[in-house]
């Protein structure tokens, strides 16, 4: 899916209500609050045509660098330390490739709906505990494989919600748990170092 003219203003309003967790991120806010127009256009176009199974592309090093940014002038704002940048930074690229990822036209809409659904409608810890022990491996630089039963549990959980049981569907459905989890794990981290303070 290619994005029309109104792209600034979509993902404007995107990227100040993009997930679920936005409002319970607190200080991690004020980076979806920082971006001007030329860094907008550089999301925009780093969106565009976004796909997580190319994570080494030069649309996820666009995210990354911007994220960086936006990291960086939060903590001149607010003095945050090295590690709480480290983990604010991980947050916002996550936060931004889920934007993207959910307007790429990767996933239907009526897929979409499915997933959110089925992220909601029971307790989904086990879940979340898996994507995120695989995302924190990756961000500590560490192998992130899943296990031939965790990849079962995901698997059961995508057929489970009707999204579908094909290979392709599975790596865009894991892929989107992963921005999702990045979230979640960097903001727990980040958390746990203000307490420190």
């Amino acid at each position: 899916m290619i994005f029309g003219r109104g792209i600034l203003t979509g993902l404007f309003a995107i990227l100040l209500a993009s997930s679920g967790e936005a409002s319970a991120a607190g200080q991690l806010d004020c980076m979806a609050q920082s971006y001007d127009a030329g860094q907008l256009a550089k999301i925009a176009e780093a969106s565009e045509g976004f796909t997580i199974n190319k994570s080494r592309d030069d649309k996820s090093q666009g995210f990354a660098d911007i994220a960086i940014m936006a990291a960086a002038n939060c903590a001149d704002q607010r003095s945050w330390t090295d590690d709480q940048i480290y983990h604010a930074m991980f947050y916002e690229i996550g936060r931004l490739g889920e934007a993207a990822y959910r307007h790429s036209g990767n996933l239907t809409a009526e897929q979409m709906v499915k997933l959110d659904r089925a992220l909601t409608n029971q307790d989904r810890t086990e879940l979340w505990a898996l994507m995120e022990k695989t995302v924190a491996a990756s961000i500590n630089g560490e192998e992130a494989n899943l296990s031939l039963k965790d990849q079962t549990k995901l698997g059961i959980f995508i057929i489970g919600s009707g999204l579908g049981s094909d290979e392709a569907t599975g790596e865009k459905v894991g892929g989107l748990l992963g921005m999702m989890a990045i979230q979640r794990y960097a903001q727990r981290e980040f958390e746990a170092l203000e307490k420190k303070e």
